[in-house]
């Protein structure tokens, strides 16, 4: 029974170890369905509560955070070419069968973004439809444009993505970068 214990104790132990790293950063939260904007720090609509879009999750989240966008569909400014620079973020849908639809509805591309970037940041879960990339922003990449940066870019869906001259990349431009899509995917 003793050496039993301390093995149960040992497992307890190690099992904690794993996710101390998992707490790093604050989590902001998005909502496109709160009627007004909060600080982003709750995900109940209020003055706390999330932001409308994920630009402005993004905006207000530091390096190491996670921004937490809730199921729906997001559209329009804040919406659709999406950057940021100089700090390492999680971009995330909160549900796992992609019910956060990132819809561009071909005025420009989901994400645009550039070479401070590491591995570090991810962008997770999204469906991403009808982007278009065009001369404003640059002919390449209809839904995700990557220059340099090394963005993880993890099980998202894309559909009906293309180029305003459809002689570049439609969905995805990828150019000096690390960067290799996983779990990615077209239209069933």
């Amino acid at each position: 029974m003793r050496s039993s214990a301390r093995f149960n104790l040992a497992a307890a132990h190690w099992c904690f170890c794993v996710f101390v790293p998992t707490l790093n950063g604050a989590t902001r939260y998005v909502n496109s369905a709160c009627p007004s904007d909060g600080t982003a720090a709750t995900a109940t609509c209020g003055p706390t509560g999330p932001v409308r879009t994920i630009q402005g999750g993004v905006n207000i989240a530091q390096s190491g955070d996670t921004v937490s966008v809730a199921t729906g569909l997001y559209t329009g400014v804040g919406n659709i070419n999406i950057t940021w620079t100089s700090k390492n973020l999680t971009i995330k849908c909160n549900d796992s069968a992609h019910g956060c639809v990132i819809d561009c509805n071909f005025l420009g591309r989901a994400f645009n973004l550039g070479s401070t970037l590491t591995s570090a940041s991810k962008i997770i879960g999204f469906k991403v439809i009808r982007g278009r990339s065009n001369s404003g922003i640059g002919l390449e990449g209809g839904c995700f444009k990557l220059e340099g940066a090394s963005v993880q870019i993890l099980d998202n869906v894309i559909e009906d993505c293309d180029n305003a001259n459809h002689s570049h990349a439609g969905a995805m431009y990828i150019k000096n970068s690390t960067a290799r899509p996983t779990r990615a995917r077209g239209p069933k």
